[in-house]
């Protein structure tokens, strides 16, 4: 900001209104020369379909040019600007021709119009000219873009009438009353000539109107650089400085409007950590006429604030949507900093998809810099929160043994001797029971699997229904070590405050209720994983049951 002051060359009090000031005048220019964009694309728009229509009157020209008759679609509405009408016999007179060979003009009108709007208009002139006239229609061979830039698809239209100045009129209104360009053909000789007049034209537009847009663009690039030597500062908008300096001033403003005024004097109250204390009182003391002092006898409770960084943001924003803590409050962010990540791990335990989450995480962390301007930008609040989740995804799949919902054999060895049952190794089974049974699996003497849960049973009838209760039981041991958290941190901000109320009549009751209901329950789980079942063997399979 201290080099715009200085390229300004003005004073920190008025820096704001000559930024305003300069923001306006900037503004009105960028707007006068849209407009003059504007103008001169819709006038390159109107020659293209000046442009497209004499193509195709030329087209209907020798077309027509090459039939014999005089009286044929194309030839009379482009190759003649007057046709003879041979005199009848006296019987068979028209009463308004008063001579025996009387010459009738006709005149042509051209121009575009939206191709859906063809029939209304074909409607509309056979109504009004009482049938006297010939129109025809030829669609363009690409949409184009309209003023408000929607893609249409438009046709030329050329209308072939009796040159007379009431049907001119009548012709006239209903084409200029359809969303389009008209224009008057010239005669058949100099329609060559117009064409390459057009041409030119079209070229000519084309030219200035590029280079208006560049200039408009190098003009925007400058008032947009920050004139500096410095290279750390050489990359800055100078836009986006003046944005942060009117954000700056804005909440300077609405903190003074909130002042209390006392005849000369104003007052206000404002909250500060406690670390930051000092460095305000001494940026205040700057200020001759401004004294500042600190209040200890108030009832007012203080606003929460957090000291976090990088690591704790994003789990500090996850426990702000469901509540602020109050002042001096235990924050429940610092324990969501585990079990948050380590949850998601129990639901989405598997280590392919947990090594993907890892993977992806790693890239936001030691890539951070590198996203800067990329989609993958807005995700780099959150890179530590992926990667703990993708952490104790792969933890957790560790533990269940699972590699993209597949069993990794190879990971700690097994505590089974696996075999093929057969008929001829044990002929007391029948068929029917020999169909259900897969292998037979013998436990080994004094094996302890290492971790998590034996691969073979990814080979057994009942794998789903162990697996699935097995994890049942894990959630509900570590969704009840959950809420025992959060209610023992209420009870903390319970004594801390000397809310005995709370403490006695929320606190224990629900703790209580809690443990006698399901805090029992995982003591019976715990105790029946704990417990040597040496003298049991399972035989074989039955069913997807176990027959000992």
């Amino acid at each position: 900001m201290e080099t715009i002051r200085q390229e300004i060359k003005t004073a920190d009090q008025l820096l704001f209104e000559e930024i305003e000031k300069m923001v306006k005048e900037k503004e009105a220019f960028v707007q006068s020369q849209s407009e003059r964009l504007k103008e001169m694309d819709d006038g390159y728009n109107t020659l293209k379909d000046f442009l497209e229509v004499l193509l195709r009157a030329q087209t209907l020209q020798l077309s027509g040019s090459n039939n014999s008759s005089g009286d044929n679609e194309n030839g009379l509405g482009i190759n003649h600007d007057s046709v003879s009408v041979n005199h009848q016999p006296d019987d068979q007179r028209n009463p308004l021709l008063n001579q025996e060979n009387r010459e009738l003009k006709f005149s042509h009108i051209a121009g575009t119009i939206e191709t859906e709007d063809k029939p209304r208009m074909k409607k509309l002139l056979f109504r009004a000219t009482k049938g006297t006239t010939l129109v025809m229609f030829s669609d363009f061979d690409q949409v184009v873009l309209d003023t408000l830039g929607k893609e249409v698809q438009k046709s030329a239209y050329f209308i072939t009438f009796q040159d007379v100045p009431h049907i001119r009129n009548r012709v006239v209104r209903i084409c200029e009353s359809f969303n389009g360009q008209r224009f008057d053909l010239p005669q058949a000789e100099f329609l060559h000539s117009k064409i390459n007049e057009v041409k030119l034209q079209l070229a000519d537009a084309d030219k200035l109107r590029k280079q208006s847009r560049r200039q408009l663009r190098t003009y925007l690039e400058q008032i947009n650089k920050v004139n500096t030597s410095d290279a750390s500062t050489a990359t800055l908008s100078q836009l986006e400085i003046m944005r942060w300096y009117v954000a700056r001033e804005k909440a300077l403003f609405h903190a003074m409007n909130m002042f209390k005024q006392n005849q000369a004097v104003y007052i206000g109250y404002f909250w500060t950590p406690a670390f930051e204390k000092e460095r305000v009182f001494q940026a205040l003391r700057d200020f001759a006429t401004t004294r500042c002092v600190e209040m200890f006898n108030h009832n007012i409770m203080p606003p929460t604030h957090f000291q976090g960084n990088d690591f704790t943001g994003s789990f500090q924003e996850i426990v702000n949507t469901y509540g602020i803590p109050t002042y001096k409050e235990v924050n429940p962010a610092v324990f969501a900093c585990v079990s948050f990540p380590f949850l998601f791990g129990v639901m989405f335990g598997d280590v392919g998809h947990g090594s993907l989450l890892l993977l992806f995480a790693l890239l936001l962390v030691f890539g951070k810099d590198k996203l800067k301007g990329t989609p993958l930008e807005m995700m780099e609040f959150g890179r530590y929160l992926f990667l703990l989740m993708g952490f104790f995804a792969v933890f957790n799949g560790l533990c269940y043994n699972e590699f993209f919902a597949m069993p990794m054999q190879a990971t700690w060895g097994t505590c089974f001797e696996v075999d093929k049952k057969t008929e001829e190794e044990h002929p007391h089974i029948t068929k029917a029971e020999l169909i259900h049974i897969d292998y037979y699996m013998t436990p080994k003497d004094d094996c302890v699997y290492p971790i998590g849960v034996d691969y073979s049973w990814g080979i057994a009838n009942n794998r789903l229904a162990f697996t699935n209760v097995m994890k049942m039981k894990i959630s509900v041991i570590l969704a009840i070590a959950q809420m025992s958290i959060g209610i023992i941190v209420k009870a903390i901000n319970a004594t801390y405050h000397k809310d005995w109320i709370q403490f006695f009549f929320e606190f224990i009751p629900m703790l209580t209720l809690l443990l006698v209901l399901f805090g029992w329950m995982d003591v019976l789980i715990i105790g029946k994983w704990l417990v040597d079942w040496p003298n049991v063997k399972i035989e074989h399979i039955v069913d997807g049951k176990p027959v000992v």
